[in-house]
């Protein structure tokens, strides 16, 4: 029978017939070189051995799926399928390598089947190439649209800020000479507003760094940026930070989740309340930052907290300006520094949002980047 066979050994592709009982009958020549070359024992895979007990012994890739293979493969000898084919993973320590496995009738043969090894590198590599890319797009797109909604949220604190001094310009009348008091500040409000947006959109398409954290410049510097707003006038801040360490995480996405958390305070107070407040507190060592903002407003349902941190949730659309995005930004944000979020709110009295953060030091020391102070 071997004789009617050896026009296979012109094939590049492994090759071996077997019979009803799984019993190899032939090799070609590609099969048993690809034998030698990884295993060196041919032996174990050549004729007269059943093919059916080698994939039952088999390891790796296919070992996960043997019952179904041989069960395939018997389900073709007795001709009830035309055609089982199995992809696998057979790698080397040199290299990657798949493989597809096809079993078919042997034309002319009652009994017999035709089992066929393509190598199909080339195309998985591709295909996995494919698939990176489409992963990195879809990346840099959500990151683009991050992107997008941070500016289009928090690009509303500075413009809050320069129509409070322009507001108090008008109320108070000012001449010439004190309008000109004014105008530094609204210049810096402006040149703030400029210097978000540039970060931002720098952030979009290069890698977001891990950055030292100073916590303390870090909150002042916002609420510097936000102090003529009309609303934050009329609340009292309370600030208690203490960091004993220095403190690495992501410089854009704590600045967002700082910002955005305390920005929803002071846009959900109650104004009928006499001493409204807001209070953060950030506690930070070598190991984690843990911060709390905290204040007396208008509240949250019990059934709603499960829903704020979805794109486009409001809490209140009817009276209160927003688009429902900081919140979702801040949970992603939090996702990123590998941290955690816990809410609590009382409808009516109180909120306060709870984040967790761990120190990324280890991970900035590896990557061997630029410490950069705020």
């Amino acid at each position: 029978m071997k004789n009617n066979f050896e026009v296979l050994d012109s094939i590049f592709d492994s090759i071996a017939i077997i019979d009803s009982s799984g019993l190899i009958l032939f090799t070609n020549i590609a099969w048993r070189k690809f034998a030698a070359d990884n295993s060196n024992d041919i032996v174990r895979t050549s004729e007269h051995v059943n093919y059916l007990d080698v994939c039952l012994k088999s390891t790796g890739e296919i070992k996960e799926d043997v019952v179904s293979t041989v069960a395939g493969i018997k389900n073709v000898i007795r001709r009830e399928l035309e055609i089982f084919e199995l992809e696998y993973g057979c790698h080397s320590i040199d290299e990657q390598r798949w493989f597809l496995m096809r079993c078919t009738p042997l034309i002319g043969s009652l009994d017999c089947a035709l089992i066929v090894h393509v190598n199909i590198t080339k195309q998985k590599l591709s295909e996995l190439e494919v698939e990176n890319k489409k992963t990195q797009l879809k990346e840099i797109s959500l990151k683009l649209q991050n992107s997008f909604y941070k500016i289009v949220h928090d690009i509303q604190s500075p413009l809050n800020s320069i129509e409070g001094l322009i507001n108090l310009s008008k109320l108070e009348n000012l001449n010439l000479s004190s309008e000109n008091l004014y105008m530094p500040l609204i210049s810096k409000s402006v040149y703030n507003l400029k210097n978000f947006i540039k970060v931002t959109l720098n952030s979009s398409v290069i890698n977001n760094k891990i950055e030292s954290i100073n916590f303390n410049s870090l909150v002042n510097d916002f609420f510097e940026s936000i102090k003529y707003s009309e609303k934050i006038r009329k609340i009292e801040i309370e600030k208690f930070i203490e960091q004993t360490a220095p403190f690495y995480t992501y410089k854009s996405e704590i600045l967002s989740v700082i910002s955005n958390l305390i920005s929803n305070s002071v846009k959900y107070y109650d104004s009928t309340k006499g001493c409204p407040y807001v209070k953060i507190s950030i506690i930070a060592n070598e190991y984690k930052a843990i911060i709390r903002v905290k204040d007396n407003g208008i509240g949250i349902n019990k059934e709603m907290i499960s829903k704020i941190f979805e794109l486009n949730f409001q809490v209140n659309k009817s009276t209160i300006e927003g688009f429902g995005i900081g919140l979702s930004l801040v949970k992603r944000s939090i996702e990123l520094m590998n941290g955690e979020v816990n809410v609590t709110s009382k409808f009516g009295l109180e909120t306060e949002f709870t984040i967790t953060i761990p120190n990324l030091k280890n991970t900035y020391l590896s990557n061997e980047l630029i410490e950069i102070d705020f």
